[in-house]
């Protein structure tokens, strides 16, 4: 069946037709015999090399032959591939030296020192970067040393997009069959498959896909094959039927057409978005109906997509041939344009008509019409249902861990990716902090110092009474909270609303008073910045005398740079407050799709889940304090409505103790919560007692040290 696939008398050198699978070599007779694996993913290589530093410092290093595993674009170390900007770009370069007869990838041509270094990888624990300063050494390449040592390891470092993404995993020869899982960072889990197997196309991309089929079409007519024609005819009429759907918006819906309307079926054309861009909601088999692509056969051409690998010759091609030829009529060539280009458009084609053959339940097409400038209107695959990819793990592993210190609330974690395992092979376990109870206090605060109620609903926040009083409080926290308080606000925009009215109310120098004010930046460049900065003047501010301004207030963002991944230990957050429930915008058409996707699994489970988003971005936040067994905190969480039992009880099991307790005359309402006295005695008191155990511990060392110098006289 392979001869349908391929080109008479088609070279290699002009078509690009021999692929990766063909030029890896193999020395099957020399690797160890298979034995059972742990497979470790993570969601960044940071927390992977993270965890092999932890495992180096194990009694089991000496003995434990690992394998860290990383894309080319972490893991190359020829100068020319190295320095291009994005990972396709690597991808097909690193590809091109492989398959080219002269001159080729110096660092691979060595089939007994990729050898070497795989024995070299496996003799001892090594992280990535290490494995890279190897490589460098041995002068080979790292990527498919590593990729050698698979079969020998008995334990694989790898992130989510290896693991979850099966194309890649059978590449790279990873079974999961009979080996352990272990996922750390689940929480971000049910995210991380949504977008691995989410794909986005846009009109640009489906018009650069036309005009290079067609070119290479034209120039390879009369040596390809019959069927092989056929099959890039059909190509060639979807891509245009995709181009007609983006170029040919339907009628604007009607005026009383809401939201809800979408909510209330998952069937059919829904229009949920009146402003411009238009967007429309499509299941997958509307979607292929309404595009007129009904009579192909979306399965079969996905094989001849991966067993002629037409992406990957007609990219060839392309590059072969100078831009202005290969360009489309009318399109401008600028540098960014040509980075964009090198992206192979005919792969995304395939992507997405792969994302196509998704049973209709599991995803939708989300339709971009943008008016203004047409070239960005797009067609997007959103997957709704994770466990379809995530089952293939669960059915062949000999067991899987989702392990995390946010797991919490886990019912939408169950629901999402455990619904079709049986009751009775899932286990949950769930453990204490390393801390005392005595080291964390967790404050819900529902009125501000002057009584008012601390209400940060969308409708009340942008209240000016609101947001005074918010100042307020903080203003009096910062006067009894030692070093760095860092202040979560539900978005950038009001982070930046709320900083701007105190700054012209004076609040701000109220708190500048006590604590030097940083605020995080939406350039995610300028993020470091700031973080050393503020790490500095909390450093610096242990020295200062009592009455001067000591430590420094950091206000961030609930779900930005700062509220994952950060380490703020010690000083560096005596305090972390959270700003008000940041729930996800309810008119996003994703999410409601989303969550009508899961009423249809279980009735209340959308509602479920859009509260536990809201509560998982939280905890992920109160989660940069208290990072090791000495380390102390309070919490304090400023919404009336995080007095409620409900959402108290989505905390982390080990601060369910910690909470302060709504006293009779300490209720601020029907939500519960503590009036600002109570909360701001309790906050004084602990730190009270923080002080008073440092003050004896220096004391009694000061005893200790005199007594060894009384005895050494």
């Amino acid at each position: 069946m392979l001869d349908d696939y391929h080109s008479e008398g088609e070279e290699t050198s002009d078509s690009d037709s021999s692929t990766e699978t063909n030029v890896v070599t193999s020395d099957d007779e020399l690797e160890m015999p298979l034995e059972r694996k742990v497979l470790y993913c993570s969601r960044t290589h940071s927390q992977l090399t993270q965890f092999a530093g932890e495992v180096k410092c194990t009694a089991y290093a000496s003995q434990l032959r690992l394998v860290p595993l990383a894309s080319r674009r972490q893991l190359c170390i020829n100068p020319q591939v190295a320095q291009l900007s994005s990972l396709s770009r690597v991808n097909d370069a690193c590809l091109d030296l492989l398959k080219a007869k002269k001159g080729g990838c110096v660092y691979y041509s060595d089939e007994a020192g990729r050898r070497c270094m795989r024995d070299h990888i496996l003799a001892k624990v090594q992280d990535i970067e290490e494995v890279v300063s190897l490589g460098k050494k041995l002068c080979v390449c790292p990527y498919y040393a590593a990729r050698k040592a698979i079969k020998s390891a008995q334990m694989v470092l790898l992130p989510y997009q290896l693991l979850f993404h099966k194309p890649s995993r059978e590449w790279l020869g990873i079974d999961v069959k009979d080996n352990i899982v272990v996922i750390d960072e689940a929480h971000n889990l049910i995210d991380a498959i949504n977008n691995i197997h989410s794909v986005e196309l846009n009109l640009a991309q489906l018009e650069r896909a036309r005009f290079q089929l067609g070119h290479y079409l034209d120039t390879y007519s009369r040596r390809l094959n019959p069927k092989n024609i056929v099959y890039i005819k059909q190509i060639l009429f979807i891509v245009d039927a995709l181009r007609t759907t983006l170029t040919s918006p339907p009628p604007v819906a009607p005026s009383d057409c809401e939201l809800k309307s979408v909510a209330a079926s998952l069937n059919g054309l829904k229009p949920v978005n009146k402003a411009k861009p238009a967007v429309l909601l499509l299941t997958i088999n509307d979607f292929i109906f309404s595009a007129k692509i009904d009579n192909y056969n979306v399965f079969k051409l996905e094989r001849y997509f991966e067993r002629s690998k037409i992406a990957f010759k007609v990219s060839g091609f392309h590059e072969k041939v100078t831009p202005s030829a290969t360009a489309p009529p009318g399109e401008v060539s600028t540098d960014d344009d040509l980075v964009g280009r090198h992206r192979p458009a005919l792969g995304q084609v395939e992507s997405f008509l792969l994302a196509l053959s998704n049973a209709d339940r599991n995803g939708r097409v989300l339709v971009t019409y943008n008016a203004e400038t047409p070239q960005a209107s797009s067609l997007r695959f959103l997957l709704l249902n994770p466990e379809a990819h995530f089952r293939d793990v669960i059915e062949q592993a000999k067991a899987v861990v989702l392990a995390g210190g946010t797991l919490q609330p886990m019912s939408s974690l169950r629901a999402q990716l455990l619904s079709g395992a049986a009751t009775h092979t899932v286990h949950q376990l769930s453990c204490g902090h390393v801390i005392p109870p005595s080291n964390v206090v967790v404050v819900p605060l529902a009125r501000g110092p002057s009584g008012l109620p601390l209400d940060f609903t969308y409708a009340s926040r942008s209240s000016p009474d609101v947001i005074a009083e918010l100042g307020r409080t903080l203003t009096n926290l910062c006067r009894i909270v030692p070093d760095g308080v860092v202040c979560f606000f539900p978005s950038y925009k009001y982070e930046d609303a709320v900083v701007s009215a105190w700054e012209q109310t004076g609040v701000t120098n109220s708190i500048a008073a006590r604590k030097k004010i940083f605020v995080e930046p939406k350039d995610t460049t300028a993020v470091d910045v700031v973080l050393r900065q503020y790490k500095s003047c909390i450093k610096h501010s242990f020295s200062n005398k009592p009455g001067t301004p000591a430590g420094a207030l950091l206000c961030a963002v609930v779900g930005g740079k700062m509220s994952e991944g950060i380490n703020f230990s010690d000083g560096l957050a005596r305090c972390v407050v959270v700003v008000g429930m940041p729930y996800p915008n309810p008119q996003d058409p994703v999410l409601v799709e989303k969550m009508c996707f899961l009423e249809t699994l279980s009735r209340g489970s959308g509602t479920a889940h859009y509260e536990e988003l809201c509560m998982k971005a939280v905890n992920q936040s109160i989660g940069r304090a208290i990072r090791h067994a000495q380390d102390y905190a309070v919490i304090v969480l400023i919404d009336r409505r995080y007095g409620r039992s409900s959402t108290l009880s989505k905390l982390p099991t080990w601060l369910t103790g910690a909470i302060t307790k709504v006293g009779g005359g300490d209720r601020a309402g029907s939500d519960g919560g503590l009036t600002f006295g109570p909360a701001f005695s309790a906050v004084a008191r602990f730190f009270q007692g923080k002080r008073a155990q440092q003050e004896a511990a220096e004391h009694a060392r000061a005893v200790k040290h005199s007594t060894k110098s009384y005895h050494k006289l």
